[in-house]
């Protein structure tokens, strides 16, 4: 759209390194993690689902994904970081059913990967 052409190269495990020093900050950043642990299985369930079900991901990246619900009512968002790292917030999940949870997760799995 600028015209201009940028490309950042990291190794996946520079990636996952990046994530590992990231990772505190966001979930500070959002409220912490969200204390309702049935929900929070509900996003690893969800999110491990995905992942299983395209095994070329797992046999050819070595991220370490981990998917966290946080406790933000008020931010309605997804994201993720290079290394796996897929975060939800509340002000979202609180929104959606089972199935947009899935699609909002497997977008944010697709920027992992690609």
């Amino acid at each position: 759209m600028t015209g201009e052409n940028q490309y950042v190269s990291l190794t996946p495990q520079q990636e996952v390194a990046l994530d590992s020093q990231a990772v505190p900050q966001m979930i500070q950043q959002h409220g912490g993690p969200h204390p309702d642990r049935r929900l929070q299985a509900l996003i690893d369930q969800i999110g491990w689902r995905i992942v299983r079900t395209n095994p070329e991901i797992i046999e050819t990246h070595p991220w370490d994904f981990e998917f966290s619900l946080l406790v933000d009512p008020q931010k309605v968002n997804a994201f993720a970081l290079p290394g796996g790292q897929t975060f939800i917030t509340d002000a979202l999940f609180s929104q959606l059913n089972e199935v947009q949870i899935a699609g909002v997760i497997g977008h944010e799995i697709a920027h992992v990967v690609a």
